[in-house]
């Protein structure tokens, strides 16, 4: 719901690049509360449908407006995230057992 406050008009595919996972059925349940509705179509292919808030939203959530949201940056999308090495983080979790003291035994 956070992405379609912040980033709206928005299509469902948009939701679904920034979570990374499906959001129908999110996007399904947003609307059956009536959280959020269809607000026309994008003109691209296959014309997607583009979401925005309600004004029940405003009124759940106690804003009088969008200008009452918090401040976000907005996403980037031109540089990737950087992941830990899974290498570094096993070594970084074997030390840690390493180091952690026995049952009975004093911290040192």
């Amino acid at each position: 719901m956070t992405i379609i406050a912040y980033y709206q008009p928005t299509t469902k595919a948009f939701v679904e690049k920034l979570r990374g996972v499906d959001s129908a059925y999110t996007v399904s349940a947003l609307l059956n509360k009536k959280l959020i509705e269809e607000n026309g179509r994008l003109e691209a292919p296959g014309r997607p449908i583009l979401y925005g808030t309600t004004t029940g939203f405003l009124r759940t959530f106690g804003l009088e407006s969008l200008q009452d949201l918090p401040e976000m940056e907005k996403v980037q999308f031109s540089t990737a995230a950087e992941l830990p090495d899974e290498a570094q983080a096993a070594d970084g979790e074997a030390g840690a057992e390493q180091t952690a003291p026995k049952t009975g035994e004093a911290p040192t």
